[in-house]
Protein backbone atom coordinates (compact mmCIF):
# COMPACT_ATOMS: atom_id res chain seq x y z
CA UNK A 1 0.00 0.00 0.00
CA UNK A 2 2.79 2.53 0.86
CA UNK A 3 4.53 1.77 -2.80
CA UNK A 4 1.09 2.50 -4.22
CA UNK A 5 0.68 5.98 -2.18
CA UNK A 6 4.58 6.60 -2.98
CA UNK A 7 4.17 6.20 -7.11
CA UNK A 8 0.75 7.73 -6.76
CA UNK A 9 2.28 10.89 -5.68
CA UNK A 10 4.93 10.91 -7.35
CA UNK A 11 2.96 10.73 -10.52
CA UNK A 12 0.38 13.54 -9.19
CA UNK A 13 3.94 15.90 -8.79
CA UNK A 14 5.16 14.95 -12.70
CA UNK A 15 1.17 15.75 -14.23
CA UNK A 16 1.23 19.22 -12.80
CA UNK A 17 4.75 19.75 -14.14
CA UNK A 18 3.70 18.18 -17.48
CA UNK A 19 0.23 20.29 -17.43
CA UNK A 20 2.12 23.39 -16.65
CA UNK A 21 4.64 23.02 -18.87
CA UNK A 22 2.15 21.92 -22.16
CA UNK A 23 -1.32 23.62 -21.12
CA UNK A 24 0.14 26.92 -20.08
CA UNK A 25 3.43 27.53 -21.80
CA UNK A 26 2.95 25.82 -25.14
CA UNK A 27 -1.06 26.70 -25.26
CA UNK A 28 -2.28 23.26 -26.43
CA UNK A 29 -5.13 20.98 -25.18
CA UNK A 30 -4.55 18.44 -22.72
CA UNK A 31 -7.92 16.88 -23.50
CA UNK A 32 -8.23 13.87 -24.94
CA UNK A 33 -11.90 12.13 -25.86
CA UNK A 34 -13.16 8.89 -23.88
CA UNK A 35 -16.48 7.46 -24.52
CA UNK A 36 -19.25 9.11 -22.60
CA UNK A 37 -21.13 7.41 -20.02
CA UNK A 38 -24.32 6.66 -22.69
CA UNK A 39 -21.53 4.12 -24.71
CA UNK A 40 -22.26 1.99 -21.77
CA UNK A 41 -25.12 0.15 -20.21
CA UNK A 42 -26.75 0.84 -17.78
CA UNK A 43 -25.37 -1.15 -14.45
CA UNK A 44 -27.67 -2.86 -11.78
CA UNK A 45 -28.77 -0.77 -8.75
CA UNK A 46 -25.89 -0.99 -6.12
CA UNK A 47 -28.30 -2.50 -3.72
CA UNK A 48 -28.62 -5.53 -6.23
CA UNK A 49 -24.42 -6.68 -5.88
CA UNK A 50 -22.85 -8.61 -4.17
CA UNK A 51 -19.56 -7.06 -2.27
CA UNK A 52 -16.30 -8.79 -3.73
CA UNK A 53 -13.05 -7.72 -2.31
CA UNK A 54 -9.86 -6.27 -3.84
CA UNK A 55 -8.24 -9.95 -2.94
CA UNK A 56 -10.94 -11.93 -5.01
CA UNK A 57 -10.65 -9.59 -8.37
CA UNK A 58 -9.60 -11.62 -11.51
CA UNK A 59 -7.60 -9.87 -13.86
CA UNK A 60 -9.45 -9.27 -17.41
CA UNK A 61 -12.80 -10.19 -15.79
CA UNK A 62 -15.97 -7.36 -15.37
CA UNK A 63 -17.22 -8.75 -12.06
CA UNK A 64 -20.65 -8.55 -13.00
CA UNK A 65 -23.36 -8.06 -10.14
CA UNK A 66 -20.57 -7.38 -7.89
CA UNK A 67 -19.79 -4.27 -5.95
CA UNK A 68 -15.79 -2.98 -5.10
CA UNK A 69 -16.12 -0.97 -1.83
CA UNK A 70 -13.40 1.30 -0.18
CA UNK A 71 -11.78 4.50 0.38
CA UNK A 72 -9.57 6.71 -1.18
CA UNK A 73 -6.07 6.92 0.32
CA UNK A 74 -4.20 9.36 -1.68
CA UNK A 75 -4.98 13.06 -0.42
CA UNK A 76 -4.99 14.01 -4.51
CA UNK A 77 -6.06 12.70 -7.48
CA UNK A 78 -3.70 12.09 -10.36
CA UNK A 79 -5.98 13.86 -13.63
CA UNK A 80 -5.04 12.40 -17.21
CA UNK A 81 -8.00 11.15 -19.28
CA UNK A 82 -9.28 9.54 -16.04
CA UNK A 83 -8.89 10.44 -12.52
CA UNK A 84 -6.60 8.09 -10.89
CA UNK A 85 -6.69 7.26 -7.45
CA UNK A 86 -5.79 4.25 -5.04
CA UNK A 87 -9.18 2.45 -3.33
CA UNK A 88 -8.90 0.59 0.30
CA UNK A 89 -11.22 -1.69 0.75
CA UNK A 90 -12.17 -2.79 4.15
CA UNK A 91 -9.39 -5.71 4.40
CA UNK A 92 -6.47 -2.94 3.86
CA UNK A 93 -5.58 -4.17 0.43
CA UNK A 94 -5.10 -1.40 -2.03
CA UNK A 95 -5.54 -0.80 -5.71
CA UNK A 96 -5.05 2.00 -8.92
CA UNK A 97 -8.78 2.67 -9.82
CA UNK A 98 -9.41 4.93 -13.13
CA UNK A 99 -12.52 6.89 -12.30
CA UNK A 100 -13.93 8.45 -15.89
CA UNK A 101 -16.76 10.77 -16.58
CA UNK A 102 -17.39 12.86 -14.09
CA UNK A 103 -15.51 15.56 -15.33
CA UNK A 104 -17.06 17.97 -17.22
CA UNK A 105 -15.84 18.13 -20.58
CA UNK A 106 -15.35 22.00 -20.84
CA UNK A 107 -12.98 21.50 -17.94
CA UNK A 108 -8.98 21.59 -19.47
CA UNK A 109 -5.40 21.53 -17.93
CA UNK A 110 -5.02 22.35 -14.61
CA UNK A 111 -8.72 23.18 -14.33
CA UNK A 112 -9.75 19.34 -15.10
CA UNK A 113 -7.38 18.79 -12.14
CA UNK A 114 -8.62 21.20 -9.33
CA UNK A 115 -12.08 19.95 -10.32
CA UNK A 116 -11.17 16.41 -9.23
CA UNK A 117 -9.27 17.50 -6.41
CA UNK A 118 -12.40 19.49 -4.70
CA UNK A 119 -14.42 15.98 -5.14
CA UNK A 120 -11.94 12.90 -4.72
CA UNK A 121 -10.93 14.26 -1.33
CA UNK A 122 -8.68 11.15 0.97
CA UNK A 123 -11.34 9.01 2.98
CA UNK A 124 -13.89 9.53 0.61
CA UNK A 125 -16.04 6.04 0.11
CA UNK A 126 -16.60 4.97 -3.15
CA UNK A 127 -18.78 1.91 -4.55
CA UNK A 128 -18.03 1.01 -8.21
CA UNK A 129 -20.26 -1.32 -9.82
CA UNK A 130 -19.18 -4.39 -11.94
CA UNK A 131 -15.32 -3.26 -11.22
CA UNK A 132 -13.75 -4.25 -14.76
CA UNK A 133 -9.71 -5.38 -13.33
CA UNK A 134 -7.08 -4.99 -15.65
CA UNK A 135 -3.53 -4.56 -17.09
CA UNK A 136 -2.75 -0.39 -17.65
CA UNK A 137 -0.79 0.37 -20.33
CA UNK A 138 2.52 1.15 -17.70
CA UNK A 139 1.87 -2.66 -17.10
CA UNK A 140 0.50 -1.79 -13.74
CA UNK A 141 -2.93 -4.02 -12.27
CA UNK A 142 -6.34 -1.54 -11.73
CA UNK A 143 -9.93 -1.34 -11.85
Amino acid sequence: KEELLSSHNNALHRLKSEILRKCYQLNVSCARDVKSAADFPAPPPLSECTPIHICSLQLGVTHKGRVLRGTLLPEKPVVYTAAQELLEDENGDAVRVSLYNFIPEFETGMEKQLYAEKILRRGLPIAIIEPYYKVFADGSQGV
